[in-house]
């Protein structure tokens, strides 16, 4: 699903990124609901493969449907 076409799938890959629920709502389902739809959404889109980054934290909602760990990505921002 490309940046500015939520309806456009790219070589069968999706991509999960910056899910956040705010602390007063978490712990209600919220999140693994909002993962649930994402993918279903790119099932029914033709995508046989979602990554995503999650910190440590985040491990209920993605480890359900079946995510695991694959590597540890890491980042440079130069100044």
């Amino acid at each position: 699903m490309g940046k500015g076409d939520p309806g456009r799938v790219r070589g069968g890959t999706a991509h999960l990124s910056s899910l956040t629920t705010h602390e007063p709502y978490r712990r209600r389902g919220y999140a693994e609901a909002t993962v649930a739809m994402f993918l279903g959404t790119v099932r029914e889109r033709g995508c046989r493969t979602v990554t995503l980054y999650a910190g440590e934290a985040a491990g209920g909602p993605y480890g359900k449907p079946g995510f695991g760990q694959l590597t540890n990505a890491m980042m440079l921002v130069p100044d």
